[in-house]
């Protein structure tokens, strides 16, 4: 019947693509609103409560809210908010809920610490870290006039509001403190809080901290609160940090059971293109991208990209910027790795984010590109200023950013310069060489094999990569040795080509030929 209405132009329109809404012609509705309001005073505003009542039943909060106000119940629509405004955050609609909270009447707003909250929630998550901590001066003003039960519980919130705050600023110090009220008492919280309390924990514990035994029992025992989440954001986050914390320990396996259930999770839920999907698939593309897989991992890197600069923690950014250029390099399209990477540096400058801007320069640095940014240039680092003792995130800086001034030494070609990177290699090597950061010690020998090479000292780099390999064949790298350069690849092929490879376990026998095969032919370019 509404099909054969529509069909005949009788002012009502289609909502939708499949026909299950349908709307008046808008002239036509407010004809019909004007004749009702005349007909039968005061209907009007009942009906709005009741189409209120039903769409906030069936998880429509928008329209919900836009009936209760409609009716003049700013009561009501103030409470949908508090009590449902958590359900479009564990769907990724951050944007939606900031909208609603913008539509109430300041009076109702600004002294309500439940909309304060789910203000700075939507803010932060949108990586509007201002008007996030704005909302969240609102709510410590609002508690500080209150004494009732509920006072704890909202203050802790408000805490692990601020904890996500840090993290987004790839910040570690404060994180801890600031979770600790929500993980001390989970009960007397909402899951949702107290899932984002365990995922920012997971990301201190095993990104600051390198305590990955601590980021794996924390989500051992977030699961059961992740569970509790009406949406998938918590669920996903939390097995991404689980494969971030797996690839850094070289767990490839783990990493891409972990980032493949996590895209499976978003997917089932919200749809293949949601934002959570696409966040899980850029960690995915970086792991395939080291497998090998290009094609898939290009895919999974340009949908992660198209969310913008301002998804995702630091570690998802650096994968869709970073390995994504790398691939625009590896495909001979050396202008759209130049764009993608200036992007993230300048963006990285504008929020302050020095382990991104590092790790961006760093792989300009490799791929011998100059980027347009002045701010994304190489900073003029010498050996005397090296960074001895960091540690966390400040290590991870200094080692992108003293990798590509050591690389820079090789490039000059001169002698001194050449042994002096040799030497600061080593440092590197050998500081990382006990650390449970097993990938970025991984990165440190495959750079001090680049350099012995260049400084014509083959058999000490032989000896170096042929740890390197066998740890790359155990994890499946096949692509990490070509994204060392020529140096590296050179002495790789001697390695092979070699009746007697060098005399320093693990043997380069011990490594399957199909691998070395492999690792040579990824320098030859896409297979």
């Amino acid at each position: 019947m509404l099909e054969l209405i529509e069909e005949r132009d009788l002012f009502l329109r289609r909502a939708d693509d499949e026909g299950h809404w349908f709307r008046y012609h808008h002239m036509f509705a407010e004809f019909l609103r004007g004749r009702l309001d005349t007909e039968i005073p005061g209907r009007s505003a009942q009906l709005h409560r009741s189409a209120s009542t039903w769409f906030a039943e069936h998880h429509f909060l928008s329209e919900a809210v836009d009936h209760a106000l409609r009716a003049g119940d700013k009561t009501g629509a103030v409470e949908l908010i508090e009590r449902d405004g958590t359900y479009l955050l564990e769907h990724s609609q951050m944007s939606t809920l900031r909208g609603l909270v913008d539509k109430l009447p300041i009076d109702s707003a600004v002294s309500n610490p439940r909309l304060q909250l789910a203000a700075a929630w939507s803010n932060i998550l949108l990586y509007n870290p201002d008007p996030a901590l704005q909302a969240l001066d609102r709510v410590d003003t609002a508690l500080t006039h209150r004494s009732d039960p509920e006072t704890p519980a909202l203050a802790a919130e408000a805490s692990v509001v601020r904890a996500v705050v840090e993290l987004r600023a790839d910040r570690a110090s404060r994180i801890d403190d600031l979770v600790r009220p929500c993980l001390d008492r989970p009960d007397d919280l909402r899951p949702w809080v107290v899932s984002v309390a365990a995922n920012v924990a997971t990301f201190a514990a095993a990104i600051c901290q390198a305590d990955y035994r601590a980021a794996y029992a924390l989500q051992q025992w977030a699961a059961p609160y992740h569970q509790r989440n009406n949406g998938p954001y918590n669920s996903v986050h939390g097995h991404c940090w689980v494969g971030i914390a797996a690839f850094e320990q070289l767990d490839v396996s783990l990493a891409e059971s972990s980032f493949r259930t996590a895209m499976k999770i978003a997917q089932q839920v919200d749809g293949r293109r949601s934002y959570t999907a696409r966040l899980a698939g850029g960690l995915l593309g970086e792991v395939l991208y080291e497998k090998g897989q290009i094609v898939e991992a290009e895919r999974l890197l340009d949908d992660g990209y198209d969310l913008g600069p301002h998804a995702g923690a630091v570690d998802l950014k650096i994968a869709r910027y970073v390995v994504g250029a790398r691939i625009n390099a590896l495909r001979g399209d050396r202008s759209a790795a130049v764009q993608r990477l200036d992007e993230g540096a300048r963006f990285s400058m504008q929020m302050q984010l020095p382990r991104l801007h590092s790790a961006i320069v760093d792989e300009a640095s490799r791929l011998d590109l100059v980027l347009p940014s002045s701010d994304a240039q190489p900073a003029d680092l010498i050996y005397a200023e090296r960074a001895e003792q960091v540690s966390g995130l400040d290590e991870a800086i200094a080692q992108y950013r003293e990798e590509a001034a050591i690389r820079g030494l090789v490039r000059t070609g001169s002698p001194a310069n050449t042994d002096l990177a040799c030497q600061w290699a080593r440092e590197w090597a050998e500081r990382l060489a006990d650390s449970e950061r097993h990938r970025a010690a991984l990165r440190a020998r495959r750079l001090l094999v680049g350099c012995l090479a260049s400084s014509g000292r083959s058999e000490e780099a032989g000896k170096v990569l042929t740890e390197v390999v066998a740890r790359c064949s155990q994890a499946g790298l096949v692509r990490f040795l070509a994204d060392g350069g020529e140096h590296v690849m050179d002495t790789l092929q001697h390695i092979v080509d070699t009746d007697h490879p060098p005399t320093h376990p693990p043997q380069s026998s011990d490594v399957p030929r199909d691998f070395l095969l492999a690792a040579l032919a990824a320098d030859a370019g896409l297979r």
